[in-house]
């Protein structure tokens, strides 16, 4: 029942926290520069475009990484030193059982850094259209709000992890993480939702390297 408990929840916010967490650094290293002045001062660097794009897409899956960190740490923390389970010996004897040994966590670190690298390329290459920060928020919040919908459906109870939903990102690793915490993956499905969200994340890349070598996107004014 813990988790069952926790997989439906963690899942959800560790996917959603992920997106907006990496979302301001991302805007910031796009339109953030167009309007600082700053980006034409970048490319005359001595490095490749798809350099520069891979230098920004490092820091944004470590802030990505950080803030899941930071996320998971807060929620065992005010879980595990509530007042209500320190009332409830229930409540108590439950938040003990919650699998979060080193095993646990780090099959929720490899479920994650796949997904960190597909959300940091996919909000680079979305929020290089924005010629201003504000306008880089309008874009990239409507991809908060479809994150929502299958980050919560991957944590729902009754629905069983096939090799064809594992192929489903977002979803997925939702999924996953709740199969991690109630003990209930394969390694023939952690391996598919891993391979795939690579997938993912390569092609997200180079759609965002090619934005980035595209001068019409790049300098808009």
């Amino acid at each position: 029942m813990a988790g069952m408990a926790w997989g439906s929840m963690l899942g959800y916010l560790l996917l959603l926290m992920m997106f907006t967490g990496g979302m301001y650094p991302i805007i910031d290293m796009t339109a953030g520069e167009k309007e600082r002045k700053t980006m034409e001062a970048l490319l005359s660097a001595p490095a490749s475009r798809r350099e520069i794009v891979l230098g920004k897409n490092f820091a944004a899956v470590t802030a990505i990484l950080i803030t899941a960190i930071l996320t998971l740490g807060s929620l065992v923390y005010s879980l595990k030193s509530t007042s209500l389970s320190s009332k409830s010996p229930e409540l108590q004897e439950m938040m003990q059982t919650i699998p979060l040994d080193v095993h646990t966590l780090t099959l929720i670190g490899v479920t994650l850094v796949p997904l960190a690298m597909f959300a940091a390329s996919l909000m680079f290459a979305i929020a290089l259209f924005a010629r201003s920060y504000k306008e880089a928020q309008s874009y990239l919040m409507p991809l908060l709000m479809v994150v929502i919908f299958p980050a919560l459906m991957g944590g729902l109870s009754g629905m069983a992890m096939t090799p064809v939903l594992c192929l489903i990102p977002i979803f997925n690793a939702s999924q996953m993480i709740r199969g991690i915490l109630l003990g209930d993956v394969t390694t023939a499905n952690f391996a598919i939702m891993t391979v795939a969200n690579l997938v993912y994340a390569g092609i997200a890349f180079v759609i965002a390297s090619r934005q980035f070598e595209n001068e019409s996107v790049l300098f808009r004014s």
